[in-house]
């Protein structure tokens, strides 16, 4: 894609590796279940329901329809890093966007908790307003409650 004349290019994101845990870099072998946890840092392992024909999420151009949000979540900006409130804004399959008080760089892996979702995405858009910034990450691992209506619906 080309950039506007004296727009800078913006640099690649930067997905952590596999067959390690994405928030913290511990060793996690796959495959893995949908219950997997790290064993550091208990944050979740399964990868985001993907399409083999969906291309990447990037900002502005959504893979999947999201969910409307509006609530509040703890945010970890990185490993060990202190937690935060923020507001998840919406949620996909693929990616999140939520409001919170500071900024976080891009490429960065962040953990988003409530008690509904459990995710661990890589931030690929960070823009600041007035007092506080909205955050787009694309997601690399996440656990859901199990609940109807967050995107489907199971029963035995």
């Amino acid at each position: 894609a080309a950039t506007r004349p004296g727009a800078a290019a913006a640099a690649p994101i930067v997905r952590p590796q596999k067959n390690l845990c994405a928030f913290c870099a511990h060793p996690a072998p796959g495959p893995h279940r949908p219950a997997a946890r790290c064993a550091r840092c208990d944050a979740p392992l399964f990868p985001p329901p993907r399409s083999a024909s969906a291309p990447r999420e990037s900002f502005g151009r959504r893979a999947s329809c999201r969910a409307p949000q509006d609530h509040l979540v703890i945010l970890t900006p990185a490993w060990r890093a202190t937690p935060l409130r923020a507001t998840l804004r919406d949620l996909s399959p693929t990616g999140l966007r939520l409001v919170a008080p500071v900024a976080v760089p891009l490429s960065a892996v962040i953990r988003v908790t409530n008690a509904d979702v459990d995710a661990v995405g890589v931030v690929v858009s960070c823009r600041r307003s007035a007092h506080q910034c909205t955050i787009h990450a694309e997601l690399l691992a996440v656990d859901l409650a199990p609940r109807e209506g967050v995107f489907v619906a199971t029963t035995a």
